[in-house]
């Protein structure tokens, strides 16, 4: 009788140590695609920001330069700043479930910037170009944040000093 106890509780813990081991192995699985989905989301967004951020500075450049473009590089810079506009208008809206809600919120913010009605185009440029460097400032210092690899310390203690080892 002790024998068959042994056997069946034996079985029984391998099981579910199986079983564990394999729960563990596929919520190890689900953080790790939530991560890679983070960091593409966070990814697209940053390029799409940076894109406009150079084409609103080049501009802010020009204008200050008295720099007149071709009408050819007028176009291909109105056309690759464009593209990054909708480029961040669809990873907002893709991404938003997995996102924080600061992310959408600064893009907002920036947005009602660059459609706000401004009484010179200098005026507009120069509004625009902050309001996309101040969003593109936000989601870097966002994403840092959240894509940090968690701790093992309570932030009480990590503010801490450190302490020197006494010799």
């Amino acid at each position: 009788m002790a024998d068959l106890v042994s056997i069946i509780m034996g079985s029984t813990g391998s099981l579910a140590a199986v079983w564990l081991g394999s729960r563990f192995a596929e919520v190890k699985r689900v953080r790790e695609q939530a991560w890679d989905r983070k960091a593409l989301a966070y990814s697209e967004i940053l390029d799409a920001l940076n894109e406009m951020k150079r084409y609103l500075d080049g501009a802010y450049e020009d204008a200050l330069r008295r720099r007149d473009r071709s009408a050819e590089e007028d176009e291909r810079r109105v056309g690759i700043y464009r593209a990054a506009s909708d480029q961040l208008g669809k990873a907002i809206s893709r991404q938003s479930w997995i996102l924080p809600e600061p992310v959408q919120s600064s893009v907002e913010h920036m947005e009602k910037v660059l459609h706000a009605e401004y009484t010179s185009w200098e005026e507009d440029l120069d509004a625009s170009a902050y309001a996309c460097g101040i969003a593109l400032r936000d989601i870097r210092f966002l994403a840092r944040d959240d894509m940090a690899a968690p701790r093992m310390l309570p932030a009480a203690f990590r503010r801490l000093p450190r302490l020197r080892r006494l010799a």
